[in-house]
């Protein structure tokens, strides 16, 4: 927003991850205390103030937890803030109450990445149509510009050129599927086919499920074939080093990797729930299946092995450039900042 000539204002805790991200990009931040989620008054009437000092018209919030105080400070402001609401998260519950509708009125922006979001907005919540944008979320598309050669991406990995990699990005956790994806990988029995786990364990959590992989490779001999790696910021590398990626979470409301891997011309197998159905058009530009089968993944990565060409390189960066923050961006202005 702020290379597009947005003046763009923080507002996030001190120490916290998007307050040292925005710092890092050069944004303005401005320091506030966490709040309560419902009627924090004298919050809500800080942040008012905080609002009109920096001439602040629009406020974007991406966490439920600030529809209130956002809400109420709109009030405080006699109305004269336009709030944008960015989904992040599925809807669960019905929330077409009395308070939730309430609530919602204050928002005069309803984005959501995909179209199956918007259809649960529509179907859950009494939030005008009208006012419900399908936004995606935007790719820094210039990361993915200078594509490695796969044998020097490999090298940077420190992984085998002679076997056929399928990868897997994401912390190590049951929701992210690695252990389903050892023993479809397993089941495979391919000497020449090799797996690539990138990323960590999750944080002030057991090491249950990482030691649970750790046996699993040990107990089928699987050291020469399965290769863990730590997470590393430049994850294009990754992408180059592999020749498919696995996405398979039991749902991702959005899923950015699938589109990361696409960025980099490299087809997706992933489970079909959540918005990765969506981005793979239903199968038609990657493999599905259903989500927590093993079996259903086996047979999905033998068809790559069986066809590793069916989705031309060329064909999955065109569809990525749909995701490009450019263009979201613009369109964001176009549908929120424009529209006052």
């Amino acid at each position: 927003m702020q290379d597009a000539g947005v003046n763009v204002v923080v507002f996030a805790l001190e120490n916290s991850p998007l307050a040292n991200a925005a710092q890092k990009s050069k944004l303005k931040v401005v320091f506030i205390k966490k709040h309560h989620k419902y009627y924090d008054y004298i919050a809500a009437f800080k942040l008012a103030r905080l609002l009109k000092e920096d001439l602040i018209t629009h406020l974007f919030i991406r966490d439920t937890r600030d529809m209130s105080i956002a809400g109420l400070a709109k009030l405080f402001l006699k109305n004269q803030l336009h709030i944008s609401y960015f989904m992040e998260m599925q809807l669960g519950i019905r929330k077409k109450d009395l308070l939730h509708t309430i609530r919602f009125a204050q928002l005069d922006n309803w984005f959501c990445p995909l179209e199956y979001l918007k259809q649960q907005v529509v179907e859950k919540t009494r939030f005008p149509a009208d006012k419900i944008h399908v936004v995606p979320s935007g790719l820094d598309m210039f990361q993915f510009q200078e594509v490695l050669d796969k044998t020097e991406a490999r090298k940077m990995l420190n992984l085998p050129s002679d076997l056929i990699l399928f990868g897997l990005i994401g912390r190590f956790d049951p929701q992210k599927g690695q252990l389903l994806t050892l023993q479809a990988f397993e089941a495979l029995k391919k000497a020449t086919v090799g797996l690539v786990f990138l990323g960590e364990k999750t944080k002030n959590e057991s090491d249950e499920y990482f030691i649970k992989i750790e046996e699993y490779i040990e107990k089928y001999n699987l050291k020469d074939r399965v290769f863990i790696r730590p997470f590393r910021q430049d994850i294009s590398t990754f992408f180059c080093a592999i020749d498919a990626t696995i996405m398979a979470s039991k749902s991702e409301t959005f899923g950015m990797v699938t589109i990361e891997s696409m960025a980099c011309g490299v087809p997706v197998i992933g489970s079909a729930s959540g918005g990765t159905v969506e981005l793979l058009k239903n199968g038609e530009i990657g493999y599905l299946f259903m989500p927590e089968n093993q079996e259903l993944l086996k047979l999905a990565m033998q068809e790559y092995l069986n066809n590793p060409k069916l989705f031309n390189k060329e064909k999955l960066r065109f569809e990525a450039e749909k995701y490009n923050r450019q263009k979201i961006t613009e369109q964001i202005i176009s549908l929120c900042l424009n529209n006052k």
